[in-house]
C-alpha cells in the first residue's frame, strides 16, 4: 500500500515538533529528517504537512524520484489539549489529497465509499455512542458549560479567518455572514448562539463576525468562551456550519446540520448543503455509519497514549472519555491553601480542567469554589472561613487523593 510504507520515510521539517513524538508510530516506519539533501535510498515515501506540503518543494522532489508523497493532518480526535501543548494521538496520511480539500478527491471519499459488513457498521455505532458517552471532541482541554440561553436554539459556528479549510472547502468571508441571515430567516422562533472560535476568544486569530446590527443583537447570543461542544450540541435544535468540524460532530448527536461550505461530510446526503456536491460525492447516498467509520476507523491512525504502540480507535476512546471526566470532576476553581511556589506546577497539573486559586491560609470559599490542601495536616483556619468551609462540606488533600468530607457542625 503506498501509504503503509516499508522503508524509511522523508519528513519535512514544517511538521510541528509536538507531533514528532509519535509520528515514526503512526506512520510505522523510521523518520528521516533531512530538508536539504535528496532521499537516500532506503526511503519509500515523502511525507508533509496537509496542502502546504502537497504543494511544497516536498512533493516536487517525491514526483521527481518517483516516490509516494502523503499529506499528513490532525486526527478529528487529536488530544486532550490544543496542538501548541499535546503531541497528536492520531493523525491522518493521504496519499491522494487532503480531506478539506473539497476540488479534488481524497483518501477520506475513497474510505467513505467502501462497501461495509454489518459489523462494521456495528462498530461505528458503538464509536458514536462512545463520542457521546465520553462528551468527546477534537481538543478536549474546556470544561462543559450550560448554553447561554435557555430552550431550544439554533448553534452557529464561526471559524478563525485564514483558516485553510474555509476556501479549500468552496467557501468564502462571505458564507458566514450568509450562514447567519439564514439561520435568522430560517428559525424565525428561536434564538441563536453564535459560538467564537477559542482562538478569537484567546487574541490569536481574527473572527469573521464583528459588531452584529441591532436586528441581529436582538436574537443572537455570542458565546466567546472556550467551552467544550457537547453540551452546546446535546441542546441545540439545529447546527449551522461553514466547514466546521463541529458539523461532523453535531451529525454525531443526531443534530440537522446546515453547510454553507462542503466540508468532508457534506455531500453524502447527510446535511442540508447551500452548495451542490461534487459528482464524486453526489454519486451515492450513504449511511452515518459509513461516514462515522471512515474518518474515525479507517482514515486515522491512533497511537496508545500510554505505551506509545499503534493502538484502535477505542483505546484512544477510553483514555479520553476518562480524562475528560477528570477534567470535570473537580470545581471550576479551586482555592489551594498553603502550597510552596514550587508546587505549583504540579497542583496545576492535578486540577487539570479548574483554575487553582493559590493561598497562604484557608479563606471564605467564593460560590462553587472547592478547597484543596497538602497532605494530611490542614492549617487553621479562621472562625469565618470554616463556617463557610462547613457550609459548602468540602475540604481536600490533594497529596493523596480528593477527599471530600462533609462537617456536621463547625470544629471549635
Amino acid at each position: 500500500m503506498t501509504d503503509q510504507p516499508t522503508g524509511g520515510v522523508y519528513v519535512s521539517r514544517r511538521i510541528g515538533p509536538c507531533l514528532t513524538p509519535h509520528l515514526a508510530t503512526l506512520l510505522g516506519a523510521p523518520l528521516r529528517f533531512r530538508p536539504l539533501v535528496w532521499p537516500q535510498d532506503d526511503v519509500r515515501a515523502i511525507v508533509g504537512w496537509g496542502l502546504k506540503g502537497v504543494f511544497s518543494r516536498d512533493a516536487a522532489w517525491a514526483l521527481r524520484a518517483g516516490l509516494p508523497y502523503l499529506a499528513l493532518e490532525d486526527g478529528f480526535l487529536r488530544s486532550v489539549r490544543p496542538a501548541n501543548s499535546d503531541a497528536a494521538l492520531s493523525v491522518v496520511v493521504d496519499p491522494v489529497g487532503v480531506y478539506y480539500d473539497a476540488h479534488r478527491p481524497s483518501k477520506l471519499e475513497q474510505d467513505i465509499l467502501l462497501a461495509r459488513m454489518p459489523a462494521q457498521h456495528a462498530r461505528a455505532e458503538r464509536l458514536v455512542a462512545a463520542w457521546r458517552d465520553g462528551r468527546l471532541s477534537k481538543y478536549n482541554h474546556s470544561r462543559e458549560l450550560a448554553p447561554p440561553v435557555r430552550g431550544p436554539f439554533v448553534l452557529v459556528v464561526d471559524q478563525t479567518a485564514g483558516d485553510a479549510s474555509i476556501a479549500y472547502g468552496m467557501a468564502s468571508e462571505r458564507s458566514f455572514s450568509h450562514m447567519l441571515e439564514a439561520a435568522l430567516d430560517e428559525h424565525p422562533g428561536l434564538p441563536l448562539v453564535l459560538k467564537v472560535h477559542p482562538d478569537v476568544v484567546e487574541g490569536r486569530k481574527r473572527a469573521h463576525f464583528g459588531a452584529l446590527t441591532r436586528g441581529q443583537a436582538a436574537r443572537v447570543t455570542l458565546l466567546a468562551t472556550n467551552a467544550h461542544p457537547p453540551a452546546l450540541l446535546e441542546a441545540a435544535a439545529a447546527v449551522y456550519v461553514v466547514t466546521s468540524q463541529m458539523g461532523f460532530e453535531a451529525l454525531m448527536w443526531s443534530k440537522p446540520v446546515r453547510c454553507f461550505g462542503m466540508p468532508f461530510y457534506a455531500g453524502w446526503g447527510l446535511t442540508n448543503d447551500e452548495l451542490p456536491a461534487p459528482s464524486r460525492r453526489a454519486s451515492k447516498a450513504i449511511a452515518l455509519t459509513d461516514l462515522v467509520h471512515a474518518a474515525l476507523i479507517d482514515y486515522p491512525r491512533y497511537v496508545d497514549p500510554e505505551t506509545f504502540a499503534p493502538c484502535e480507535a477505542e483505546r484512544v476512546f477510553d483514555w479520553m472519555t476518562l480524562q475528560r471526566r477528570h477534567r470535570e470532576r473537580f470545581a471550576p476553581r479551586v482555592q489551594a491553601v498553603g502550597f510552596s511556589q514550587w508546587k505549583h506546577a504540579s497542583v496545576r497539573a492535578f486540577l487539570a480542567g479548574s483554575e487553582p486559586r493559590f493561598v497562604e491560609s484557608p479563606a471564605p470559599l467564593a460560590k462553587g469554589e472547592q478547597r484543596a490542601v497538602w497532605g494530611a495536616a490542614r492549617p487553621r483556619p479562621s472562625s469565618a472561613s470554616m463556617t463557610h468551609c462547613c457550609a459548602s462540606k468540602t475540604a481536600s488533600c490533594a497529596r493523596w487523593a480528593w477527599a471530600p468530607t462533609s462537617f456536621s457542625r463547625c470544629p471549635g
